[in-house]
């Protein structure tokens, strides 16, 4: 004779098919992670690669390259990306008073943008 089942056993049955589904997604998962981060590293270089014509505007500046950074700036402008770039950056404290330079974020502005205000607190 068949015993009656127990209502716990039907609970017991529900709880061990979702953890079986969610261990195999798990080991699922676990097998494509490897491929997975390297897709992401891939990414994070791609985007490393697209930012940086900033940072060799910055050393650029900093050391005093005047040509290199008229260079990168023409550059930029060419791509379209010179509106990512503020000209009150206080890098370009030493540049902001040179034709050129002002002439590069007026074609790219319209006009040299305003300087935004401070919050004060």
């Amino acid at each position: 004779m068949n015993a009656p089942a127990h209502p716990l056993d039907d609970h017991f049955r529900q709880r061990w098919r979702s953890f079986t589904a969610t261990w195999g997604g798990l080991r699922l998962f676990s097998e494509q992670l490897p491929a997975l981060a390297d897709q992401l590293d891939e990414q994070i270089i791609e985007e490393m690669k697209k930012r940086a014509w900033n940072i060799n505007l910055a050393i650029a500046v900093l050391r005093g390259n005047n040509e290199e950074a008229q260079r990168l700036l023409k550059d930029t402008s060419q791509k379209g990306k010179l509106k990512e770039i503020s000209p009150y950056w206080p890098l370009f404290d030493p540049l902001r008073n040179e034709a050129w330079f002002k002439n590069w974020f007026r074609g790219s502005h319209a006009q040299l943008p305003r300087r935004r205000q401070k919050r004060k607190n």
